[in-house]
C-alpha cells in the first residue's frame, strides 16, 4: 500500500488526530485538576462545613422543640411541681438528647433535677445568661454558651423553656443540657470517613468538639493564628467574628492547609473544617492514575474504531476510483478516446460493492448536496418573503402608532428612546429625530416633568400607571395639561425589555373645568351677596334704631352705654361677614406648590393651641411621617383646616372628655383627612344645610366658614363631606387629589 494512497492517509490522520486529541485533553484536565486543587479544597470544606453546620441545627431544633414542650406542659400544670417533676424526668428517660433536666424557679434556685448533686442544692444561678433571658427578657427559649455544669461537673449546652403562670409571666424554667458526645456523634456520622479536622466552637469561641477524641474536661477557646482569606491576611477570631461562610489557607511547619468557616444558624455556633494539602495531593494521585488508564484505554479503542472508519471512508471512493478506470479503458484495457461507447455497468470489483451511476456514497453525497441546494434557495426565498411581511408588518404598525392622535413614546431596558410618534412630536414640541436614541431622563427633564420615579417602578418592578396627571410649558409661553400612562413591555419569557407612555392633551378639558369652575364661583358669589345683602339689611335698620334713641334727649346715660354696646356688637357683627365675604372672592388655588400635608396639620394645631389648651380637648393625631407632598393652595388649604378643626374644638363638651381624631390616609390617586369629634353631633335637617352660606347654630358665628370651605376643596379638584348622628359627633372628611390637575 502507497503511502500516498488516500486509503492510508485517512486513516493515518485519524488516528493521528484521535491520539492527539486523547493525549492533549488529559494532560489539559491534568493541569486544570493542579490549578483548580486550592478551590477545589476550599469548596470541598465549604460543603462538609455547611452540612455539619444543618445536622447539628436540626439536632438542636428537636432538643429545643422538646424542651418548649415540656415547658408548655409545666405551665398547664397550674404551679403542681409533682407534675412537672414528673413530666421532665420522663423525658429524661425517653429522650437520649439530654444529659441533665431540671426545673429552676423565678428566684434562679434549682428546685430538682435528674441526675441530682446535693452540692449545688442551695446554689442561685443568676450567673446563667438563661436565666436572665428567659425569665427577665422573656424570651420563648434560650440556648447558653458552653458551660460548666455544676450538677455533672463537664461542659454542655443548656436549653431553657420558660414555664408561666395564668397570667403569661414567666415563673420559672425547664432546662435540659446537651451533652457534648452527643454532638460529637451527630458530626461523626455526618463525615466519619473525612479525612482533616472538625471543629465546633459556641458564640465565644470556646471549644465543644474538637479532633481529639475523649470529652472535655475545661472550657478552652479555639487557637488564633494569622489565615488567608481571599488575599487577605488576619487572625482566625476575626475571620470568625465577621459571622459569614469563608474559607482561608495557612502554613505551619512548612505544610499547607485548607480550612472553611460555616455557622449553626439557629444557635451562632462556629463549625471549622481543615485539611492539609497531603489529603488533596492522594485524590490527584488517584486522579492521575485513572486518567493514564482512561487514556490508555481511549487511544485503543480510537486506534480501532479509527481504522474501521478509515475503511469505510477510503472502500467506496476507492471502488468508484476502480471502476471509472475499467470504465475508460476497453476490453482489452487499452484507453479509447476518439470513439465513443455506450456506457456499461462494470463488474462489481471483488470485496467492493458496485457503484453505478449517483447510487454509491459519493452519488448520495452529490445528490444530497443538490437536494440540499434546492431546499436552501427554496428556504432563502421563504426567509426573504417571511422578511418582507414583517417589513411591510412592521411598516403598517410604525404608520398606526404615528398616525393616533394620542402621544406615544417607547423606552428601552437602557432607558432610551426608541419610538416617537407624532403626536408626541405635537404635543412636546421635540422631533422624533432628535429624541429617538437619547435618554428618557433628560426627555422629562427638559418637559419640566417629575416622572422618574414612575419609570424606574415601570422598569425595574413592572408596575402601571394608567393616569397620571402632568403639566408643562410649551414654546408660547402658554401651559399644556397631559394625563399620562405609564406600563412595562414584557418579552414572552415574562421579563420586562421596557417601558410605553401613553399621553394625551386634556388641556381644554382642563380649561373647561376651570371655566365651570369659575361660573361656579360666580354663581356661589351671586348667592352669598344676595344672602349678605339680606343679612345685612336687618343689623343696619337695627343700627338706626339705636343710633336715633341715643340721639334722644331723653335717653339716660346708663342706657346709651347698653346702647353703644349693642352698636359695637353688631358693627364686629357686620365685619366679620364682610371679612368672610372677602375671604370667598379671592381666587383660591391659583399658585399651587407642592406641600408636605403633615407640616400644614402641625402648623394649624399649632395655631389653635391656646385654644384647644382652654377647652382642654385631647387631639389624637395619627402618624403622618409617609404621607406624599399633594399640590396645593397652601393658604387655602390651611384656611380649611383651621376651619374644620376650629369647628371640632368648638362642637365637643366643655367638661372634660373632649376628643378630636384627625387621621390621613393614602390610596393610589388621593389622600382622604378625617377630623372626628366626640360631640354632640348633627340631625338630617343640619347636615343638609350644613355647606349653605349662613348656616351655624352658634350664636357668634357667621355661616360662612364651611361654605368657603366646601368651595376652597371644589376647586382643589376635591370633595368635602360630612358623617353625623345627634350624641355620636361629627366627622368631617376631605379628599384631595395627589396629582396636579386631577380630580376625585
Amino acid at each position: 500500500m502507497q503511502f500516498r494512497s488516500i486509503k492510508f492517509r485517512i486513516p493515518f490522520i485519524i488516528i493521528v488526530f484521535s491520539t492527539i486529541t486523547v493525549v492533549v485533553t488529559g494532560l489539559l484536565l491534568q493541569y486544570i485538576a493542579l490549578k483548580d486543587l486550592e478551590s477545589g479544597a476550599a469548596e470541598k470544606n465549604q460543603i462538609i462545613a455547611g452540612m455539619v453546620g444543618n445536622h447539628i441545627d436540626q439536632y438542636v431544633e428537636d432538643a429545643s422543640s422538646i424542651v418548649k414542650t415540656a415547658g408548655s406542659f409545666s405551665s398547664m400544670s397550674y404551679g403542681d411541681l409533682s407534675k412537672v417533676e414528673s413530666e421532665i424526668f420522663r423525658i429524661y428517660d425517653n429522650f437520649d438528647h439530654f444529659d441533665l433536666i431540671f426545673y429552676m424557679n423565678a428566684d434562679a434556685r434549682m428546685i430538682f433535677s435528674k441526675p441530682t448533686n446535693e452540692n449545688v442544692k442551695d446554689r442561685v444561678y443568676t450567673d446563667r445568661n438563661y436565666y436572665w433571658e428567659i425569665i427577665k427578657e422573656k424570651r420563648e427559649v434560650s440556648i447558653s454558651p458552653l458551660l460548666i455544669s455544676s450538677v455533672l461537673e463537664m461542659p454542655h449546652f443548656i436549653i431553657a423553656a420558660p414555664v408561666y403562670d395564668l397570667g403569661d409571666e414567666p415563673v420559672g424554667l425547664i432546662g435540659a443540657g446537651i451533652p457534648l458526645s452527643n454532638i460529637q456523634q451527630v458530626i461523626h456520622k455526618t463525615q466519619q470517613d473525612f479525612p482533616g479536622h472538625i471543629w465546633l466552637l459556641d458564640e465565644r469561641g470556646t471549644i465543644a468538639v474538637g479532633p481529639n477524641e475523649g470529652a472535655l474536661k475545661s472550657l478552652e477557646p479555639i487557637e488564633n493564628y494569622e489565615v488567608n482569606a481571599g488575599g487577605q491576611q488576619l487572625d482566625l477570631k476575626t475571620l470568625i467574628s465577621r459571622g459569614e461562610t469563608s474559607s482561608y489557607s495557612f502554613t505551619r511547619a512548612g505544610t499547607q492547609y485548607y480550612g472553611s468557616v460555616a455557622f449553626v444558624a439557629s444557635t451562632g455556633w462556629t463549625v471549622i473544617v481543615e485539611q492539609d494539602e497531603a489529603a488533596f495531593f492522594k485524590d490527584l494521585k488517584d486522579f492521575n492514575y485513572k486518567l493514564t488508564v482512561v487514556v490508555a484505554m481511549v487511544v485503543m479503542i480510537s486506534l480501532i474504531i479509527g481504522w474501521l472508519m478509515a475503511n469505510r471512508i477510503t472502500a467506496p471512493v476507492y471502488g468508484l476510483v476502480a471502476q471509472v478506470r475499467r470504465m475508460t479503458r476497453g476490453a482489452d484495457g487499452a484507453l479509447n478516446p476518439t470513439e465513443p461507447t455506450e456506457p456499461t455497468e462494470p463488474p462489481e470489483p471483488a470485496n467492493l460493492r458496485s457503484y453505478p451511476q449517483a447510487f454509491d456514497e459519493i452519488g448520495e453525497l452529490s445528490a444530497a448536496f443538490t437536494e440540499m441546494r434546492t431546499q436552501l434557495r427554496y428556504h432563502i426565498e421563504q426567509l426573504e418573503s417571511a422578511y418582507q411581511k414583517e417589513n411591510r408588518l412592521q411598516e403598517y404598525l410604525n404608520n398606526i402608532l404615528y398616525s393616533v392622535n394620542n402621544g406615544i413614546l417607547v423606552v428601552g431596558q437602557n432607558r432610551e428612546i426608541t419610538l416617537f410618534n407624532r403626536a408626541a412630536e405635537e404635543m412636546t414640541g421635540f422631533s422624533a429625530e432628535d429624541r429617538i436614541g437619547t435618554s428618557i431622563d433628560v426627555f422629562l427633564e427638559d418637559l419640566g416633568l417629575d416622572l422618574k420615579a414612575q419609570m424606574d417602578q415601570a422598569l425595574d418592578f413592572g408596575r402601571t400607571y394608567k393616569e397620571i396627571g402632568a403639566s408643562m410649558q410649551v414654546e408660547q409661553g402658554d401651559r399644556r395639561y397631559l394625563r399620562m400612562g405609564v406600563s412595562p413591555v414584557v418579552d414572552g419569557a415574562g421579563e420586562t425589555i421596557g417601558a410605553v407612555f401613553l399621553f394625551r392633551d386634556v388641556t381644554r378639558q382642563v380649561l373647561m373645568e376651570d371655566e365651570l369652575r369659575r361660573e361656579d364661583r360666580i354663581r356661589a358669589f351671586g348667592e352669598l351677596s344676595a344672602s349678605i345683602i339680606h343679612d345685612i339689611g336687618n343689623p343696619l335698620a337695627g343700627i338706626a334704631n339705636l343710633i336715633e334713641l341715643v340721639r334722644s334727649e331723653n335717653c339716660p346715660e346708663p342706657l346709651k352705654d347698653e346702647v353703644l354696646n349693642l352698636l359695637e356688637s353688631e358693627v364686629s357683627g357686620l365685619n366679620s361677614m364682610v371679612i368672610n365675604f372677602l375671604e370667598f372672592t379671592r381666587s383660591s388655588g391659583k399658585t399651587r406648590t407642592k406641600e408636605k400635608l403633615a407640616t400644614m396639620l402641625e402648623n394649624t394645631l399649632r395655631l389653635m393651641q391656646s385654644e384647644i389648651s382652654e377647652k382642654q380637648v385631647d387631639i389624637k393625631l395619627s402618624p403622618m411621617e409617609d404621607l406624599p407632598e399633594i399640590f396645593v393652595d397652601k393658604r387655602a388649604i390651611k384656611q380649611v383646616l383651621f376651619n374644620l378643626i376650629r369647628n371640632a374644638v368648638q362642637a365637643v363638651a366643655p367638661a372634660a372628655g373632649g376628643q378630636i381624631d384627625i387621621d390621613a390616609v393614602v390610596d393610589l390617586k388621593t389622600v382622604r383627612i378625617s377630623i372626628k369629634d366626640n360631640g354632640a353631633g348633627m340631625d338630617e335637617n343640619q347636615l343638609e344645610k350644613l355647606f349653605q352660606p349662613f348656616n351655624t347654630t352658634r350664636e357668634e358665628g357667621t355661616g360662612l366658614g364651611l361654605f368657603i370651605a366646601y368651595n376652597i376643596i371644589r376647586e382643589h379638584g376635591g370633595r368635602i363631606h360630612a358623617n353625623s348622628e345627634p350624641g355620636r359627633g361629627t366627622e368631617f372628611v376631605v379628599v384631595l387629589p395627589l396629582e396636579e390637575g386631577a380630580d376625585v
